[in-house]
Protein backbone atom coordinates (compact mmCIF):
# COMPACT_ATOMS: atom_id res chain seq x y z
CA UNK A 1 0.00 0.00 0.00
CA UNK A 2 1.88 3.63 -1.34
CA UNK A 3 1.96 6.22 1.50
CA UNK A 4 1.60 8.66 -1.05
CA UNK A 5 -0.33 12.10 0.28
CA UNK A 6 -2.56 14.09 -2.02
CA UNK A 7 -1.62 17.42 -3.40
CA UNK A 8 -2.20 20.44 -1.12
CA UNK A 9 -5.85 21.13 -2.29
CA UNK A 10 -9.23 21.64 -0.59
CA UNK A 11 -11.76 19.18 0.33
CA UNK A 12 -15.84 20.67 0.17
CA UNK A 13 -18.55 18.87 1.17
CA UNK A 14 -21.77 19.36 0.18
CA UNK A 15 -24.20 17.55 3.02
CA UNK A 16 -21.07 18.37 5.21
CA UNK A 17 -23.76 18.27 8.36
CA UNK A 18 -25.81 15.34 7.07
CA UNK A 19 -26.19 11.70 8.09
CA UNK A 20 -23.53 10.30 5.06
CA UNK A 21 -21.09 13.30 5.89
CA UNK A 22 -20.72 12.32 9.80
CA UNK A 23 -21.33 8.30 9.84
CA UNK A 24 -19.28 8.30 7.22
CA UNK A 25 -16.86 11.07 5.15
CA UNK A 26 -15.83 12.62 8.51
CA UNK A 27 -14.50 9.88 10.43
CA UNK A 28 -12.89 8.83 7.45
CA UNK A 29 -10.89 11.90 6.88
CA UNK A 30 -9.81 11.79 10.69
CA UNK A 31 -8.33 8.37 10.27
CA UNK A 32 -6.54 9.17 7.67
CA UNK A 33 -5.46 12.44 9.16
CA UNK A 34 -4.43 10.34 12.74
CA UNK A 35 -2.50 8.12 10.12
CA UNK A 36 -0.47 10.83 8.83
CA UNK A 37 -1.91 10.22 5.47
CA UNK A 38 -3.52 13.52 4.79
CA UNK A 39 -0.84 16.25 4.36
CA UNK A 40 -0.32 19.45 6.69
CA UNK A 41 -1.56 21.97 3.27
CA UNK A 42 -5.04 19.87 2.83
CA UNK A 43 -7.96 21.69 3.77
CA UNK A 44 -11.83 20.46 4.40
CA UNK A 45 -14.54 23.21 4.34
CA UNK A 46 -18.50 21.50 5.03
CA UNK A 47 -21.03 23.29 3.19
CA UNK A 48 -25.17 22.93 4.22
CA UNK A 49 -27.90 24.92 4.62
CA UNK A 50 -27.90 25.35 8.07
CA UNK A 51 -26.87 28.39 8.99
CA UNK A 52 -26.42 27.85 12.61
CA UNK A 53 -23.32 26.48 12.25
CA UNK A 54 -20.00 28.50 12.08
CA UNK A 55 -16.17 26.99 12.35
CA UNK A 56 -16.06 26.59 15.84
CA UNK A 57 -19.42 24.35 15.71
CA UNK A 58 -18.51 22.38 12.74
CA UNK A 59 -15.30 21.57 14.33
CA UNK A 60 -17.16 20.40 17.61
CA UNK A 61 -19.56 18.16 15.15
CA UNK A 62 -16.65 16.60 13.35
CA UNK A 63 -14.61 15.73 16.70
CA UNK A 64 -17.58 13.82 18.06
CA UNK A 65 -18.43 12.32 14.94
CA UNK A 66 -14.33 10.74 14.59
CA UNK A 67 -14.68 10.38 18.11
CA UNK A 68 -17.88 8.06 17.93
CA UNK A 69 -15.88 6.02 15.15
CA UNK A 70 -13.31 4.96 17.40
CA UNK A 71 -10.49 7.30 17.32
CA UNK A 72 -9.32 9.39 20.07
CA UNK A 73 -9.73 12.68 20.60
CA UNK A 74 -6.25 13.48 21.17
CA UNK A 75 -5.22 12.34 17.59
CA UNK A 76 -7.52 14.64 15.34
CA UNK A 77 -8.04 17.35 17.64
CA UNK A 78 -5.24 19.75 16.11
CA UNK A 79 -6.28 18.26 12.78
CA UNK A 80 -10.09 19.46 13.24
CA UNK A 81 -9.70 22.91 14.78
CA UNK A 82 -6.97 24.31 12.26
CA UNK A 83 -8.02 22.47 8.85
CA UNK A 84 -11.40 22.02 9.29
CA UNK A 85 -13.91 25.06 8.33
CA UNK A 86 -18.09 25.93 7.82
CA UNK A 87 -19.73 27.58 5.14
CA UNK A 88 -23.45 28.03 4.53
CA UNK A 89 -25.09 27.90 1.26
CA UNK A 90 -28.08 29.27 2.68
CA UNK A 91 -30.75 29.00 0.20
CA UNK A 92 -28.58 27.83 -2.75
CA UNK A 93 -28.84 31.27 -4.13
CA UNK A 94 -25.78 32.01 -7.41
CA UNK A 95 -25.26 34.63 -4.94
CA UNK A 96 -24.78 31.92 -2.46
CA UNK A 97 -22.51 30.51 -3.96
CA UNK A 98 -20.48 33.49 -5.16
CA UNK A 99 -20.33 34.10 -1.67
CA UNK A 100 -18.80 30.18 -1.24
CA UNK A 101 -16.71 30.83 -3.84
CA UNK A 102 -15.23 33.82 -1.72
CA UNK A 103 -14.83 31.54 1.38
CA UNK A 104 -12.86 29.16 -1.00
CA UNK A 105 -10.63 31.75 -2.10
CA UNK A 106 -9.63 33.22 0.93
CA UNK A 107 -9.33 29.99 2.89
CA UNK A 108 -6.66 29.32 0.16
CA UNK A 109 -4.90 32.77 0.15
CA UNK A 110 -4.93 32.37 4.34
CA UNK A 111 -3.05 28.74 4.08
CA UNK A 112 -1.21 29.53 0.78
CA UNK A 113 -3.51 26.45 -1.01
CA UNK A 114 -2.85 26.43 -4.96
CA UNK A 115 -6.87 26.90 -6.49
CA UNK A 116 -7.09 22.66 -6.40
CA UNK A 117 -10.80 21.87 -5.28
CA UNK A 118 -12.62 18.90 -4.99
CA UNK A 119 -16.43 19.07 -4.45
CA UNK A 120 -18.31 16.15 -2.47
CA UNK A 121 -21.84 16.24 -3.21
CA UNK A 122 -22.97 13.83 -0.36
CA UNK A 123 -26.52 14.64 -1.11
CA UNK A 124 -29.85 13.37 -1.58
CA UNK A 125 -30.51 12.62 -5.33
CA UNK A 126 -33.18 15.67 -5.46
CA UNK A 127 -30.50 18.37 -4.54
CA UNK A 128 -27.52 17.45 -7.08
CA UNK A 129 -29.43 19.07 -9.80
CA UNK A 130 -29.73 22.78 -8.16
CA UNK A 131 -25.90 22.15 -6.55
CA UNK A 132 -24.46 21.08 -9.97
CA UNK A 133 -25.94 23.97 -11.44
CA UNK A 134 -25.19 26.84 -8.76
CA UNK A 135 -21.79 25.85 -9.06
CA UNK A 136 -21.85 26.06 -12.66
CA UNK A 137 -23.55 28.76 -12.82
CA UNK A 138 -21.04 30.84 -10.51
CA UNK A 139 -18.21 29.98 -12.48
CA UNK A 140 -16.95 27.52 -9.52
CA UNK A 141 -16.68 24.51 -12.33
CA UNK A 142 -13.02 25.62 -13.46
CA UNK A 143 -10.13 27.22 -11.51
CA UNK A 144 -6.69 28.31 -12.71
CA UNK A 145 -5.58 25.11 -11.18
CA UNK A 146 -8.12 22.06 -10.83
CA UNK A 147 -11.72 21.25 -9.80
CA UNK A 148 -12.86 17.69 -9.48
CA UNK A 149 -16.54 16.79 -8.49
CA UNK A 150 -17.73 13.55 -6.59
CA UNK A 151 -21.26 12.66 -7.43
CA UNK A 152 -22.82 10.28 -5.14
CA UNK A 153 -24.72 7.74 -6.70
CA UNK A 154 -27.76 6.30 -7.78
CA UNK A 155 -28.60 9.38 -10.04
CA UNK A 156 -32.37 9.95 -10.27
CA UNK A 157 -35.21 7.61 -9.44
CA UNK A 158 -35.31 6.22 -12.85
CA UNK A 159 -33.66 6.07 -16.59
CA UNK A 160 -34.97 9.50 -17.79
CA UNK A 161 -33.95 11.24 -14.17
CA UNK A 162 -30.94 9.78 -14.65
CA UNK A 163 -30.15 11.55 -18.48
CA UNK A 164 -31.50 14.50 -17.05
CA UNK A 165 -29.17 14.87 -14.30
CA UNK A 166 -26.67 13.75 -16.14
CA UNK A 167 -26.93 16.32 -18.53
CA UNK A 168 -26.44 18.85 -16.05
CA UNK A 169 -23.04 17.45 -15.49
CA UNK A 170 -21.96 17.80 -18.84
CA UNK A 171 -22.98 21.20 -19.22
CA UNK A 172 -21.14 22.61 -16.86
CA UNK A 173 -18.25 19.79 -16.24
CA UNK A 174 -15.56 17.92 -18.32
CA UNK A 175 -16.06 14.65 -17.68
CA UNK A 176 -12.27 14.20 -16.56
CA UNK A 177 -13.63 16.46 -14.18
CA UNK A 178 -16.28 13.98 -12.50
CA UNK A 179 -15.92 11.01 -9.96
CA UNK A 180 -18.78 9.00 -9.71
CA UNK A 181 -19.00 7.10 -6.46
CA UNK A 182 -21.38 4.17 -4.91
CA UNK A 183 -20.86 4.12 -1.61
CA UNK A 184 -23.35 0.99 -1.24
CA UNK A 185 -20.17 -1.32 -2.59
CA UNK A 186 -19.13 -0.97 0.73
CA UNK A 187 -22.50 -2.85 1.90
CA UNK A 188 -21.98 -6.20 3.00
CA UNK A 189 -24.55 -7.85 0.65
CA UNK A 190 -22.50 -6.55 -2.53
CA UNK A 191 -18.99 -7.37 -1.28
CA UNK A 192 -20.83 -11.01 -0.66
CA UNK A 193 -22.20 -11.75 -3.95
CA UNK A 194 -21.37 -15.19 -4.49
CA UNK A 195 -22.07 -16.20 -0.67
CA UNK A 196 -25.44 -14.12 -1.34
CA UNK A 197 -26.30 -16.02 -4.66
CA UNK A 198 -25.35 -19.53 -3.02
CA UNK A 199 -26.95 -19.20 -0.13
CA UNK A 200 -29.78 -18.49 -1.40
CA UNK A 201 -31.76 -21.20 -3.26
CA UNK A 202 -34.16 -18.15 -4.55
CA UNK A 203 -31.78 -16.39 -6.14
CA UNK A 204 -29.36 -18.98 -7.65
CA UNK A 205 -32.27 -20.09 -9.82
CA UNK A 206 -33.07 -16.55 -11.09
CA UNK A 207 -29.33 -15.63 -11.49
Amino acid sequence: MTNKQPEPSILIIFGGTGDLSRRKLLPAIGHLAASGRIAEDCHVLGVARDTTHEDASFRKLAKESMAASGLQVDDISGFCENRIHYQTIGRGSVSNFRTLGARIETLEQEHGLPARRTFYLALPTASLGDTLSGLGEARLNHSSGWVRILVEKPFGHDLQSARELDGVIRKYFDEDQVYRIDHYLGKETVQNLMVFRFGNPIFESLW
